[in-house]
Order: C-alpha cells, then sequence, then structure tokens
C-alpha cells in the first residue's frame, strides 16, 4: 500500500527534525488512530532514547565498568 500524502509529510517533519521527539509522537497517534501497530513501536522507541539521554554517559560507560579491574 502506497503512503497517503498526510503520511509522507509526516516522515518528511520527522526527518527534518530527527532529534525531536513531537514529530514523531504526533505520526505516532496518528498510526494509532488508523490501527497501526507501527504506533507502539515508535513510541518505545522514543521512550527508550529519552531514558538513554536522562542517564547520560553513565549509560556508555556502564558495561566497561563491569570489567574494570
Amino acid at each position: 500500500e502506497d503512503p497517503t500524502l498526510e503520511e509522507v509529510a509526516f516522515v518528511e517533519a520527522i526527518c527534518e527534525s530527527p532529534a525531536d521527539y513531537v514529530p514523531r509522537l504526533v505520526y505516532s497517534d496518528w498510526l494509532e488512530e488508523r490501527g497501526d501497530s507501527r504506533a507502539e513501536t515508535i513510541r518505545r522507541q522514543c521512550a527508550e532514547e529519552v531514558r538513554r539521554a536522562e542517564l547520560g554517559l553513565g549509560y556508555l560507560l556502564a558495561p566497561w565498568r563491569r570489567w574494570q579491574p
């Protein structure tokens, strides 16, 4: 199935501001209204990115610290 013009506009907005969660979450709402299961995946991805950002560098160093003598 070809994407609608509305869906193309959402994807373009996401591509223009990849670090901004708002376009992705609005797109997720739009997908949910249409019964599209991708909506939940997008929400989970945004939530995971926020969680990682809140943890900061500590998140990246955690595996390395476990192996430190």
